[in-house]
């Protein structure tokens, strides 16, 4: 196509000078100081809406606060952009939907704010130099030392990210170094806590109250901005190639991530190449970001508040799973909230009582979960009462019962069948016959002892006040031979971590745990699906251009702070649509701009004030 396609000569008067003039709709001097992206200005109302939000988390004190207690001094200027500009920066781009980049933060502050927001911001009186590429220099180095000195302030991993792998690292820190990362990363996860909590807290007080405790927490993988790994593996397998210099010493690791690991990505149909195994894995290097989110406190019905993520943190693959969920548990009751339930999948339960299961029975936080299947059946017991699958039954318990999770896994039983055993299991289940003391011991009676009674046995007497109800009766080949304390005593003391590792809080398998477990799943599930596929685009590692894992757990909070605000903001907007409209004043009739009224009422507005003018006319009796 020439240019005598495009354009008509003889209808242009002056076809050159028409080429060579300047015409309205030229690119702007922003726009391509912005390469391209956003220039619309953010308004006053938005940047001090911001700033309110910072003060209500509480967390411009505390960068300054760590500041003070690392005591560097590395001389130069004081910054220009201060902490609260650069965080208000951060928050505006999440409202905007814009990527977490600092050029993006360069732009903002050099096209995007206007005199009065540089003021509110107190960055204003910086003249530009004219040169497009000068200023755009200058603004991106400012927001990069910025960012990087909120950051740093929380970083357990500092330094060059060209470095040997995490192992290798940790094995060159002194003890000094090593306690000031775990100050640090005590630092970025109360970062995540605040700024989360904070979205917690703007919402009424009505809708607050509406919260009862309820959480779910998962783990979804969260792709590292560079996919380069440990160069001494093959792409697609775990072999270790091992590379030699000239002079025969081996190769070191370097890694651009180091704070990452590989994560399975998917199943492959191709085989692999030598032995032509089929559904090798295929990998990616991630991190993996721990999400706590708020479930509906009555399962089955619709919530009455926005669930929200109440936490966050960051670590490696397989990295102290635990141990981040129990510091997260432990950072939200430190908050103030009570926890009446934690629902996580199977991959919680197997992580083992130590790092796990005691510590959220001692802080207090009662925990709904699935087994493995090396966990189901008969593990052990306590004074003569099996321990099955988080209860502890009679020893006299039909084995169609303790076996019926086996057996349904095998396909021996279907769910429905399985269903009912797991609520007829619950009868022959050891009962509590006081309170635990303050050291966890618990009193535990047989299920046949008492008015309480849900099991009839040859050892134990029917008790006079018992119900006359029909119950099973424990059949005489099922009762053991050399009875144990539990056939034979009132009661048997159960210490606080007996039967502590499979223990949850409801009854494994009956109806009401599979609600429970269905809806708390997918809760956070779909919370996980919506900060991965929408505006946030969690799944999108190009928005996150940025190295090491504070910056990424600092990117991944505010992300997470958005989808937050966005969900408190549209349940908002459908209680109000559901609200009858009838509650609302029409805006012409509270601007007084319309005095038309339906002729029935009109009549009905006439009669009663002639009915009060009538007795307004009418002499009072004396």
């Amino acid at each position: 196509m020439t240019r005598d396609d495009l354009f008509d000569e003889d209808s242009v008067e002056n076809f050159e000078d028409y080429l060579d003039d300047d015409v309205d709709g030229h690119i702007s001097e922003s726009e391509i100081g912005a390469g391209g992206g956003r220039t619309s200005v953010f308004s006053v109302a938005q940047i001090r809406l911001a700033s309110d939000r910072l003060d209500i988390a509480g967390v411009l004190p505390k960068f300054a606060e760590w500041r003070a207690a690392d005591a560097k001094y590395r001389g130069g200027r004081e910054r220009f952009i201060d902490d609260r500009a650069i965080m208000v920066a951060c928050m505006l781009l999440r409202v905007d939907e814009s990527p977490m980049w600092i050029t993006e933060m360069g732009n903002l502050f050099h096209y995007r704010l206007d005199d009065d927001g540089r003021r509110e911001l107190g960055i204003a009186g910086v003249p530009d130099t004219g040169a497009v590429e000068v200023d755009r220099i200058r603004w991106f180095n400012r927001a990069w030392r910025a960012f990087h000195a909120v950051v740093d302030t929380m970083d357990p991993w500092p330094g060059s990210r060209l470095l040997l792998d995490r192992e290798g690292r940790i094995a060159q820190m002194t003890l000094r170094e090593k306690n000031n990362a775990r100050a640090k990363q005590e630092r970025i996860d109360w970062f995540s806590g605040a700024m989360l909590e904070m979205t917690f807290q703007i919402q009424p007080r009505e809708i607050r109250r509406e919260w009862r405790g309820a959480l779910s927490v998962d783990q979804t993988a969260v792709r590292a901005p560079s996919q380069r790994g440990r160069s001494r593996h093959t792409p697609d397998t775990k072999i270790e190639v091992i590379h030699y210099n000239d002079d025969g010493t081996e190769k070191p690791v370097y890694v651009l991530e180091p704070d990452a690991d590989r994560y399975p990505k998917k199943f492959s149909n191709k085989p692999r190449e030598g032995d032509g195994t089929a559904s090798q894995l295929e990998y990616e290097w991630s991190y993996m970001a721990d999400i706590v989110v708020q479930a509906a406190d009555n399962p089955g019905t619709r919530a009455k508040h926005p669930l929200l993520a109440m936490s966050v943190g960051l670590s490696k693959p397989n990295e102290d799973i635990g141990g981040t969920t129990v510091r997260a548990m432990k950072a939200i009751k430190a908050r103030g909230h009570h926890v009446s339930r934690l629902t996580a999948d199977l991959g919680y339960i197997g992580l083992g009582p130590v790092n796990y299961n005691v510590p959220m029975k001692e802080i207090g936080v009662p925990l709904v979960t699935d087994y493995k299947e090396y966990q189901k059946g008969v593990e052990g017991n306590v004074g003569g009462a099996v321990q099955v699958e988080g209860g502890h039954f009679c020893p006299g318990t039909p084995q169609n019962l303790l076996n019926a999770s086996i057996d349904y896994d095998e396909g021996e039983i279907d769910r429905s069948t399985w269903s009912d055993r797991m609520t007829e299991r619950q009868l022959y289940k050891v009962r509590a016959k006081e309170r635990p003391d303050k050291d966890g011991h618990r009193p535990m009676m047989c299920p046949a002892i008492g008015p309480g009674a849900t099991v009839e046995c040859e050892f134990r007497d029917i008790h006079n006040r018992s119900s006359k109800k029909a119950k099973p009766a424990i059949m005489k080949s099922r009762l053991p031979k050399k009875p144990d304390r539990i056939c034979t005593q009132s009661s048997v003391d159960f210490g606080p971590h007996d039967g502590v590792e499979h223990e949850q809080l409801i009854p494994y398998g009956t109806p009401e745990w599979q609600e429970t477990y269905k809806h708390d799943r997918n809760s956070v599930e779909s919370y996980n699906a919506y900060v991965k596929n929408g505006p946030e685009s969690l799944d999108k590692p190009e928005n996150r251009r940025v190295r090491g894992r504070a910056a990424q757990q600092f990117i991944v909070t505010m992300l997470l702070m958005s989808a937050n605000i966005r969900k408190l903001a549209r349940f908002l907007a459908d209680e109000r649509r559901a609200t009858p409209k009838s509650r609302y004043a029409r805006r012409r009739d509270v601007l007084g701009l319309s005095d038309y009224v339906r002729p029935d009422r009109q009549k009905k507005r006439d009669k009663a004030a002639a009915k009060r003018a009538k007795k307004a006319a009418t002499p009072l009796r004396t």
